[in-house]
């Protein structure tokens, strides 16, 4: 017997329920995998509770701020004053301080338009507990959708289903979003079969997304980021300079509750024979710990590639309505 880290203890999970699940029967039985659009309707109104690390509608998509310079409430610079400035920005204290006239300078309010870049790769296909990873991707980016038609912002989607991706044009309305979402589950049944399939690293999939953030762009990546690819930096950074960039890192129940002690017989993808995976009482701790790590880890460099905001999703907070 033998005991295997956290990341051999996922692949081997990983190799296993990707087998499991590439019966067409079991796509339809089972509540984990199969997916309904009133699952992505009901997102609409479902709202989290007060409780530990939850939020009550704490973030934002597609912030009313431009990167243009214009009228708004958002303060970006003082500057000197130029021939035809409005004089009522006429910043007196700066003035004074400096001798010379001096303006506040805004940034434009506009409504930005919101790309929801899904990953339905094969390695999405994976679920310890609870539901698939794709399918909690999924129910986040329906969450997405209905927080921002409040405000009447125009939605767009990115599939990223492993073979090819499809841009569905951004549109605005209760309308557009109940037909981006009906095209969504249409994705993900197709990305379905293709379980156990290797995955393409992400940064090829994201290929085409700067050349889609013409204006005032924000753009949501919902992943595990897992394989991400050598150009995976280069892409994110080419985003970010075209627009802003949001990610949502969807995750298994492995990360947030360890397995039970026990033997495991499991095996790996190309292992012929398996192999017995022992999990003990005292290393449920050590896979906290390197849970946490990896969470922490993940978001510093996302972070660093100028991500706007890093929020986290698994099965069970994104069925109850909210983000990490």
């Amino acid at each position: 017997m033998t005991m295997w880290s956290w990341s051999d203890l996922k692949g081997a999970l990983n190799g296993s329920a990707a087998r499991r699940s590439a019966h067409p029967d079991d796509h339809a039985a089972s509540p984990a995998i199969h997916l309904h659009f009133d699952e992505l309707v009901a997102m609409r109104d479902r709202h989290s509770s007060f409780g530990r690390n939850q939020r009550i509608d704490g973030f934002r998509f597609g912030d009313l701020s431009s990167r243009r310079r214009g009228t708004g409430l958002e303060l970006d610079n003082i500057g000197p004053y130029q021939w035809g400035d409005d004089i009522r920005h006429m910043d007196w204290f700066a003035t004074a301080r400096i001798g010379r006239p001096q303006v506040r300078q805004f940034r434009h309010d506009v409504q930005q338009t919101i790309i929801l870049a899904i990953d339905l790769r094969p390695s999405m296909m994976f679920g310890s507990r609870d539901q698939l990873m794709a399918k909690t991707a999924c129910l986040a980016a329906a969450k997405v959708a209905w927080s921002t038609s409040k405000d009447h912002q125009p939605l767009g989607l990115l599939l990223l289903d492993g073979e090819a991706t499809e841009l569905v044009p951004p549109r605005r309305g209760r309308r557009a979003r109940l037909q981006h979402l009906r095209r969504l589950l249409d994705a993900y049944r197709q990305a379905l079969p293709r379980a156990g399939a290797p995955s393409p690293p992400l940064a090829d999939l994201l290929q085409d997304l700067p050349s889609r953030m013409a204006g005032d762009v924000e753009a949501v990546v919902v992943s595990d980021f897992s394989a991400l690819g050598e150009d995976f930096d280069r892409r994110l950074r080419e985003v970010d300079a075209r627009g802003s960039v949001s990610a949502i890192v969807i995750e298994d129940g492995l990360m947030s509750l360890p397995p039970p002690a026990g033997v495991y017989p499991l095996r790996a993808e190309h292992d012929r024979d398996p192999a017995a995976v022992v999990v003990r009482k005292r290393d449920a701790n050590l896979y906290r710990m390197e849970a946490q790590r990896h969470r922490r880890a993940l978001r510093a460099h996302l972070l660093s590639l100028g991500m706007r905001q890093v929020l986290n999703a698994d099965a069970q907070s994104i069925n109850e309505g909210f983000f990490r």
